[in-house]
C-alpha cells in the first residue's frame, strides 16, 4: 500500500492510502468495518467513498472527493453529524447541504469548513463548543460565525480554533467565555493545530509557536510555564523550520522544511519517538523539539500526526510510521522509535 496520510487518535488510528481508501486499526466499532473487531493492522474501511483528507479522536470523520462529510465509531453527543447518537460501524453521512474542503474532531463535538469558508460544527455545546446554540448539544452542523469566512479550521479537546484568510487565530470553547475570540500576540500562522489543552502554529517562515498548558512541555519552549489560552504564543525554541505540525494530548510533533520529524512534551508511551527505553532513567516529559528516530537514516517525512499516546507520520516514498502505544504493526506493544505500519 502507498500511504498518503497517517492519522493517530486515542484508541485507534487511520490512514489514507492508494488514492483516497481508508484503513484503520485499534479498537474495534471504530474502524469503519463495520464490525467489533479490534485489529493490530491497518483493515479496510468499508463503502464506495474515497477521501481527500480524515480526522480522529475517538472517533472517525473524513472529507470524500465529492466533497462530503462522512463519520463512524462513537457517537456520544451526536459528534457524527447524523442526526442521531447511535454508534456507527461504518460511514454515515454528516446531515447537510453543504460541501466540506476540511472535517476536524475534538473530544466530544466536530467541525468542518465548507468550500465557501464558513465553519459549522456538531456535537457536544457544554463548555460552548458550539457558539451562539442555545442547547447543550446538536445531532447535525450548524454555523458557528454567520457571515464570516475562515482559512482553516482545527477542533481538539473541548475546543476550537481558526484561521482567518488573513491568518490571524480565533478560538472558542472550553477555557473562552466571549464567544469566538482573537489570539493575542499578533503572531500570523500559515496552519494551526489544536491539542487536548494546548494549540500551536506554523508561521509564514515555519517559525512553530504554541499556547496553553504547559505541564509536559508541549509548548517546546525550554519550559514547564502555561500560557493563557487567548495566548501570546510562546516560541518554540529551537532554530529549525517546519512545514507541518500536529498537537496532541500532551505532546506536539512536527516536520521540518527538510523531512525529518520531531516532537515534544509528554512521553510515558514512547509518542516521541526519541528512542529512550521506557520506564527508563530519562524524563517522561520534554520541553524542547526532540528527533524521531526512524528504521533508517533516509526517510524523509510529508506528514505528522500527534494522537493522544501515539504519534504517526507519512514519509515521502509512501509508507507509514507510527511511534507509541498501539503501532499498526501486527502488535499491542508500545514503540520508542517509528515503526513501519502493517510491518
Amino acid at each position: 500500500m502507498t500511504y498518503e496520510v497517517v492519522y493517530a487518535g486515542s484508541s485507534h488510528g487511520c490512514a489514507l492510502v492508494n488514492g483516497g481508501k481508508a484503513f484503520c486499526w485499534g479498537t474495534g466499532g471504530d474502524l469503519g468495518d463495520g464490525t467489533q473487531m479490534s485489529s493490530v493492522t491497518p483493515v479496510r474501511v468499508q463503502g464506495p467513498q474515497t477521501f481527500r483528507v480524515l480526522d480522529v479522536a475517538t472517533f472517525t470523520c473524513g472529507v470524500s472527493t465529492n466533497d462530503q462529510v462522512w463519520c463512524w465509531g462513537d457517537n456520544t453527543a451526536g459528534r457524527l453529524g447524523d442526526g442521531t447518537s447511535d454508534h456507527r460501524a461504518l460511514p454515515t453521512a454528516v446531515l447537510t447541504g453543504l460541501r466540506f474542503s476540511q472535517v476536524t474532531t475534538g473530544a466530544v463535538h466536530t467541525c468542518g469548513l465548507s468550500l465557501d469558508g464558513e465553519v459549522q460544527c456538531w456535537g457536544s455545546n457544554r463548555f460552548s463548543q458550539l457558539v451562539g446554540h442555545s442547547d447543550t448539544l446538536s445531532l447535525v452542523p450548524v454555523p458557528m460565525a454567520p457571515g464570516r469566512t475562515f482559512a482553516q479550521v482545527e477542533a481538539g479537546g473541548l475546543r476550537t480554533c481558526a484561521l482567518d484568510p488573513a491568518g490571524a487565530a480565533h478560538c472558542w470553547g472550553q477555557g473562552f467565555s466571549a464567544g469566538i475570540q482573537p489570539i493575542a500576540g499578533g503572531v500570523v500562522f500559515d496552519q494551526i493545530s489544536v491539542g487536548d489543552e494546548h494549540v500551536c502554529g506554523l508561521a509564514p517562515d515555519g517559525e512553530a509557536w504554541c499556547f496553553g498548558q504547559n505541564f509536559d512541555g508541549q509548548l517546546g519552549d525550554g519550559g514547564f510555564v502555561e500560557t493563557a489560552l487567548g495566548g501570546p504564543p510562546v516560541r518554540v525554541d529551537t532554530d529549525l523550520r517546519f512545514s507541518v505540525i500536529s498537537a496532541g494530548h500532551s505532546h506536539t510533533c512536527a516536520v521540518t522544511t527538510g523531512g525529518l520529524a520531531y516532537c515534544w512534551g509528554r512521553d510515558t508511551f514512547g509518542q516521541l519517538g526519541d528512542g529512550d527505553p521506557l520506564n527508563g532513567t530519562d524524563p517522561t516529559e520534554k520541553p524542547l523539539p526532540t528527533p524521531v528516530i526512524v528504521p533508517n537514516t533516509f526517510i524523509r517525512f510529508r506528514s505528522v500526526s500527534a494522537g493522544e499516546l501515539t504519534s504517526c507520520g507519512a514519509d515521502q516514498n509512501g509508507k507509514g510510521y507510527c511511534w507509541g502505544f498501539g503501532t499498526g504493526n501486527a502488535s499491542a506493544n508500545s514503540s520508542t522509535k517509528a515503526v513501519e505500519l502493517g510491518s
